[in-house]
Formats: C-alpha cells, sequence, structure tokens
C-alpha cells in the first residue's frame, strides 16, 4: 500500500470517501486488515447485521472492527 502502484486510489477519487464520510486512514486500514477483520463482507455495523440475516448466519466477524472503522459513516 504505496504510492505509485497499481491499486493507488487516484486524488480525483477521494471525494468518494467524503461523501461516504469515511477517512481515507480509516479506509486504508480496512482494507490492509480485511482478511484478518472481516472476511466475507465489509462495511457498516448495521450492514453486516442485515447481510449476516441474509446469508443465514448469526453474525460476521468484524462487527467490532466496523464499528471504529465506520463511526462517522451515516448509516442510509
Amino acid at each position: 500500500m504505496r504510492g505509485g502502484t497499481r491499486g493507488v486510489i487516484p486524488q480525483a477519487l477521494a471525494s468518494i470517501l467524503d461523501r461516504l464520510q469515511v477517512s481515507a486512514e480509516s479506509w486504508l486500514e480496512t482494507i490492509d486488515r480485511f482478511d484478518r477483520q472481516f472476511h466475507r463482507a465489509v462495511g457498516q455495523s448495521g450492514h453486516l447485521k442485515a447481510e449476516a440475516r441474509r446469508l443465514g448466519v448469526n453474525r460476521l466477524l468484524g462487527l467490532r472492527w466496523s464499528q471504529v472503522a465506520f463511526a462517522h459513516s451515516p448509516c442510509p
């Protein structure tokens, strides 16, 4: 996760994170930790709970991390 490599978010797209009210730092940490924190799905805790219901499971891993990473994101 460094500049000049494939997968870098261009500056022109930064407004997407702003519109979602997700800090770039939180997003990069989330992506970096995806396989350790989320496994199946990533998103706001309400969305993870809905996805768990859709999949017919009790819960999905990552609820605690989701609350930290997306604390300031409005849930539609």
